[in-house]
């Protein structure tokens, strides 16, 4: 066999799978930097009634999100988590306490796609501190998503944080 022959039979496919991996890593970079997200303000909704020996009702915590997809590839195994966390009470123990907790599962957003969505979630359990102490709230969301490139899937995720004033319905 002539040695130009061997040459090309051994450099060809180097060439080839070097310039696939290049376009399978280009494709990549380009869909991770066209996929991108938006949290809107959140708002916190509250009803308390005094009771005969305590305080009853709710507290919901609603945070608008968008996940746009102008990536070349699809996004599966989407997860978003709302979580709340209590900070700057003055005399409670709710500082760094996890006060509420949601996720919300997508299961895939289209390629030039966009997903809207709002994040809410309702929170009873320290409505008798609450309602009498005022502080803030940490809201922090955090969204966790799949690249689907066929044959293997790459994970990417945000963070998007927000601190907003608790003014206690009844605060002493």
């Amino acid at each position: 066999m002539k040695r130009g022959l061997k040459i090309t039979l051994i450099v060809l496919p180097i060439i080839l799978i070097i310039a696939g991996g290049s376009a399978v890593v280009g494709t990549l970079l380009y869909t991770k930097n066209n996929v991108s997200h938006s949290t809107g303000d959140a708002t916190i909704t509250s009803y308390i009634l005094p009771s005969f020996t305590s305080y009853t009702g709710y507290i919901v915590v609603s945070v608008p999100i968008e996940i746009i997809n102008n990536g070349l590839y699809n996004i599966v195994d989407m997860q978003i988590s709302l979580k709340v966390y209590g900070q700057n009470f003055s005399i409670s123990s709710l500082n760094g306490i996890l006060l509420g907790e949601g996720v919300n599962a997508i299961a895939e957003v289209a390629k030039g796609t966009t997903y809207s969505g709002m994040l809410e979630i309702n929170m009873t359990e320290n409505i008798a501190v609450l309602a009498i102490q005022d502080g803030e709230m940490h809201i922090l969301v955090e969204t966790s998503l799949k690249l689907d490139m066929v044959l293997f899937k790459i994970g990417n995720s945000f963070t998007e944080e927000q601190i907003k004033p608790w003014d206690s319905p009844f605060g002493v």
